[in-house]
């Protein structure tokens, strides 16, 4: 048996209400990347160091085609969360989990950890 919990692919939002999502303090007007966009860089590790996902957001859809799709349609001050690239390796359990978004033409970068606790499963 897995430890790793699967949940339909027909409702995703059950997966989203089960995962903490990071919040980070720090955050780029869309206007200071806008033009470079597809040169952003993301990237994770797990555990002690492992590199989990690494790639640019050009192998996402643009942010405008994002917004595009929103509904209800975004209005100025939105945050939004969307999606990411494949993870090196397959989908796996780990103890820890590092991201980055690095901005190399600006030279900076956000980052954040956090520590996972697998929970029991209640049937």
């Amino acid at each position: 048996m897995s430890d790793d919990v699967r949940f339909p692919v027909m409702d995703h939002r059950a997966e989203v209400r089960a995962f903490l999502k990071a919040r980070r303090a720090e955050l780029w007007p869309f206007d200071e990347v806008r033009e470079h966009w597809d040169r952003l860089v993301l990237r994770s590790w797990i555990d002690d160091g492992v590199l989990y996902q690494e790639g640019s957001l050009d192998a996402l859809l643009s942010a405008e085609e994002l917004a595009g799709l929103a509904q209800p349609p975004l209005v100025d001050g939105t945050l939004m969360f969307c999606g990411t690239v494949p993870a090196i390796g397959g989908i796996r359990p780990a103890a820890a989990f590092s991201y980055e978004l690095e901005d190399p033409v600006r030279g900076r970068a956000i980052r954040g950890r956090y520590a996972l606790r697998s929970l029991p499963l209640v049937a």
